[in-house]
This record gives C-alpha cells, structure tokens and sequence, in this order.
C-alpha cells in the first residue's frame, strides 16, 4: 500500500539523521586511533632517538656544535660585543642543535641567544649615547650592558658542565 507523504518524510528525516549519527561516530572512533597511533610513532622516535644516543657519529656532531658555540662565545668575550654575524651563528647553531640535544639544553641555548640580543642592543644604545655627547640615560645603558655581558659570560661558565654528558659517551 502506498505510504501517506507525512509517514514517508519522517522515516525518510530519521534514517538521514541515523546516518549523520553514525557518520559522526566513526569519526570519532578514527580520530582516537590516529591519536593513539601518533602516540606509538612518538614513542618508537624516542626510542630510536634514545638508542643513537652514543652513537660514534652522533658524538662527533655534538662535540662540532659544542665546539662552534665555545668559538663564538669566546669571541663574544673577547670584544664585548655581538655582530650580526654571531648572531646569525648562534641561530645556526640552536638550528643544528635541536636535532641532537635534550629540550633543557635547547631551553639554555634560547636563554643563552636572548642574552646574546640583549647584549648586541645595549651595546647599540651605549654606541649611540656617546656619539650623541653622553645623553642622559648614557649611565644606564652602560649599566644595562655590563648586566648583559654579565649574564653571557656566565653562560660560558657553565657551558663545559651543560655540555659534557652529551658530548662524551
């Protein structure tokens, strides 16, 4: 027998919304097993990553990165000062890092390259309030930049105890 218009519609409206339900399911369902599988892939990085911990060639890559930051540290020392050039190797240098160091040691590199910053502008307002006949904040800056340099010293201090558990086997 025919069915009346209204009956029709309204399993017809049921049946979309089942649909929709079920849609809407399985895509739930799929995205909790791609999370759970982007979990293993995690896992099974750290894992590998962990095994090439003392791998010969993975040593000799840290010690050059450790070596190029001891040089460029040594030659912010030297001249007190920061050029575009050192901060461009410094940025190569966290680059090349983040590939093979731990995330804390990354974490004291960016401190380290914020440091490096601070240095290169105060250096930049000093510069500028002596040409300018020492402006008024002249005092400050230097105090400002003798703080910065401070701070990127300490940092090589500590830079042979940050480093040697990853550098050694």
């Amino acid at each position: 027998m025919i069915d009346q218009p209204s009956s029709w519609f309204e399993r017809e409206w049921v049946l979309g919304w089942a649909g929709l339900a079920l849609t809407v399911i399985g895509a739930i369902i799929a995205a909790i097993l791609n999370r759970k599988s982007t979990r293993l892939e995690r896992e099974k990085l750290k894992l590998e990553i962990s095994s090439l911990k003392n791998d010969p060639e993975v040593i000799a890559d840290r010690r050059e990165i450790y070596e190029r930051l001891r040089v460029l540290l040594r030659s912010i020392a030297n001249a007190a000062d920061v050029s575009y050039g050192d901060i461009g190797e410094l940025h190569s240098i966290i680059h090349d890092a983040s590939f093979r160091f731990p995330d804390d040691l990354l974490d004291g590199l960016r401190s380290f390259l914020r440091d490096v910053l601070r240095l290169h502008s105060t250096n930049k307002n000093v510069s500028l309030s002596i040409e300018q006949g020492g402006a008024p904040r002249h005092s400050e800056y230097c105090e400002q930049n003798a703080s910065a340099l401070e701070r990127v010293l300490m940092y090589g201090d500590d830079l042979i105890e940050t480093f040697k558990a990853h550098v050694s086997r």
